[in-house]
């Protein structure tokens, strides 16, 4: 250093002793530290502490019977970008419908609509919950509340299958309004769903054979339920049907009709099924919450697109009997990579809004119908090994 600065900075240094001055002078990006007084790091700013920028409710279903319970969760977006769930307050605003504790669990108690609110870092956020008597079961199709072509929903056990009353306890129901609020999100259609008093329509039957018998016939099962349903006087012309059966299949996790080749109206859930080198169908969630798609409502729309003739063998990307190669994503996807489905035919070529009128384009089908609005729905789980069906 020049001597004329190393005198600058002694004389700088003896000022600062003389004013009880004590501190550390920064030139430029060099620190100069006075005789005794060690060199300190400049301070940092303090962080400005996240808050809470917006609040939601998660709710797995707005839609209870008397007597049943949902838990709800409240989750905050954050100032800095983050979000996850927080402590909230509750409150109901009709607790002769619904009450809620302090933990959000909402527990029906008489018909009626009434508004939950929750509250946290000064934002509050809203869901309604409506409440109705129970419809019971039904074992016969109950008076439609309208005409024309519509999509029936059924809940069918082996003759010895076990009873988890999934028509009753709105496990279907709500798998049907997650499927209803997907598809509406990813086409602006929607099922025409069969419904009485304005609530879904869920046919109960139980099967002549037993559930060994039934899992043997592998990719034959849906063939033999369609004959019974039909010889029991359960099928109707103008309807196409979702069966959720709740037994076994030796080869797969769903099958459905396929016209023109596979002749037929109906498509099947094989909840117990076990196909070979799959995990078991059933550790799958079903009919999780009627904002989130998993496994088994994906396939439910999937079959229900094979019942309507999808995809048809003159689409560009047709392979397997009915489905398309080009991505893991499409719904109708089946080929040597994970199924991970969330888009309805991506390039709008093969099934669903082309513009190939020697082609099967099921947007035109009877059997859907304009959304009226949806619900933001999100995917869990997946990938899935493979689709697991069979035609």
């Amino acid at each position: 250093m020049h001597s004329s600065a190393r005198s600058a900075i002694a004389a700088w240094c003896q000022l600062s002793r003389d004013v009880s001055v004590r501190g550390i002078v920064a030139l430029g990006v060099i620190a100069i530290g006075c005789g005794d007084d060690p060199p300190r790091a400049p301070t940092q700013p303090t962080p400005l502490a996240r808050t809470v920028s917006a609040l939601v409710i998660e709710a797995p279903s707005t839609m209870l019977e008397v007597g049943q319970t949902v838990m709800l969760t409240a989750r905050a977006s954050y100032s800095d970008g983050s979000d996850g769930t927080v402590v909230a307050g509750w409150q109901s605003s009709d607790p002769a419908v619904a009450t809620v504790d302090v933990l959000g669990l909402v527990t029906a108690v008489g018909a009626g609509t009434s508004s939950i609110t929750a509250t946290s870092g000064g934002h509050m956020a809203a869901v309604d919950i409506h409440v109705e008597e129970p419809l019971g079961r039904s074992t016969a199709d109950r008076r439609d509340d309208i005409g024309g072509s519509q999509l029936h929903v059924m809940y069918v056990l082996p003759s010895n299958g076990e009873d988890r009353q999934l028509d009753m306890d709105r496990t279907i129901a709500t798998s049907i309004e997650a499927i209803q609020n997907w598809l509406s999100g990813a086409t602006s259609r929607a099922f025409r769903l069969d419904t009485f008093g304005g609530r879904l329509d869920v046919t109960f039957y139980r099967l002549a054979m037993s559930d060994a018998e039934a899992a043997g016939l592998g990719a034959f099962l849906v063939r033999d339920i369609e004959r019974e349903l039909s010889a029991a006087g359960r099928l109707a012309g103008n309807k196409i049907y979702l069966v959720y059966y709740g037994g076994r299949n030796n080869q797969s996790c769903g099958s459905a009709a396929w016209p023109p080749a596979v002749p037929g109206s109906v498509g099947v859930l094989y909840i117990n099924g076990e196909p070979a080198g799959a995990p078991p169908c059933n550790t799958n969630p079903l009919g999780a919450s009627p904002t989130r798609m998993g496994y088994w409502e994906y396939s439910g729309a999937h079959e229900m697109f094979h019942v309507l003739g999808a995809v048809a063998t003159c689409a560009p990307n047709h392979t397997l009997a009915g489905h398309v190669s080009e991505d893991p994503t499409d719904l109708m996807y089946a080929g040597s990579q994970p199924w991970q489905p969330q888009f309805v035919d991506i390039g709008r070529d093969d099934y669903f809004g082309h513009d190939n009128g020697a082609c099967l384009d099921i947007e035109d089908s009877p059997f859907l119908e304009p959304s009226r609005g949806s619900m933001q729905v999100r995917s869990s789980g997946g990938p899935w090994r493979s689709l697991s069906d069979t035609r």
